[in-house]
């Protein structure tokens, strides 16, 4: 799934860590962590960046966590 539907219920304007979890190149569950993030829309940009420098796919999200 995406960030933004994995956010969904997740998401809060007053956390700026997130945790997300995605399958990675090898088919193994992996996790990333962005701070000082302040949109959903900014978070799905970040992890949209990530995966393209890394060659991961975007629609691997399994969780979206306010850390």
């Amino acid at each position: 799934m995406t960030v933004r539907k994995a956010a969904k219920g997740s998401y809060s304007r007053y956390n700026q860590k997130y945790n997300i979890g995605f399958i990675n190149r090898d088919g193994m569950e992996d996790e990333t962590q962005f701070e000082s993030v302040k949109t959903l829309k900014e978070l799905s940009d970040l992890f949209r960046d990530f995966c393209k420098e890394n060659g991961f796919k975007t629609n691997t999200v399994t969780y979206v966590e306010a850390v």
